[in-house]
Parts: structure tokens; sequence; C-alpha cells
């Protein structure tokens, strides 16, 4: 299991989501192009993933980043990150990958 992997069950986004494995590709894209555009970014996963539109994939994600408001360990999400979820404020995706990318 990876760093990325662990850090992701570890806040509460699980394997069973379809948008844990693209979160764990767009972890890698970003190694490898940290300035990459999020469109960009999508794209590249539609096409491994054969994903009929890059929104899809977005959407995936977006709701695996939204989980994290109701439903993560919040305590490990600030420990790991230094930084206090609020429920009333939504994380985009573009930050919640950039964090995961620099763990």
């Amino acid at each position: 299991m990876s760093e990325t992997e662990k850090i992701l069950c570890s806040i509460g986004i699980t394997p069973n989501f379809k948008g844990y494995g693209y979160i764990l590709e767009a972890v890698d894209i970003l190694h490898e192009h940290p300035h990459k555009s999020m469109e960009g970014l999508y794209k590249e996963i539609q096409c491994k993933y054969k994903v009929k539109t890059w929104q899809a994939v977005r959407n995936a994600i977006r709701y695996c980043v939204a989980r994290l408001q109701v439903k993560s360990n919040k305590e490990a999400f600030e420990k790991i990150f230094g930084i206090k979820l609020q429920e009333d404020t939504n994380i985009k995706n573009s930050v919640f990958l950039q964090l995961i990318a620099k763990k």
C-alpha cells in the first residue's frame, strides 16, 4: 500500500469509491507535472480509464472530496495536513489534490 493510499484510507476515502483510483492517478500525474491544469489532468485520467467524459472524472473526485466535509476522520485530516475541516466550507478538487501530492 502506497503512502497516498494510506493517507486516503486514514481520512475516509476508500477504494470502493470510483474517485479513489482517479485521485491516485491524479497524484501520480501531479508528481511528474505539478503545474498541469485541472482540465488537462482530468482528460489524461479520462483517456487512461476510458471514461466517457472528463467531467465524469472531475465529478467522481469531487464526490470523494465532498465526503470529507461530512464523513471523514477530521482529526486524521488535521493531523496529516495541518488544516481544520469546516463543514460549511468546501475544499476544491485542485486544493485537495495538491495537498495529497505534496505528502
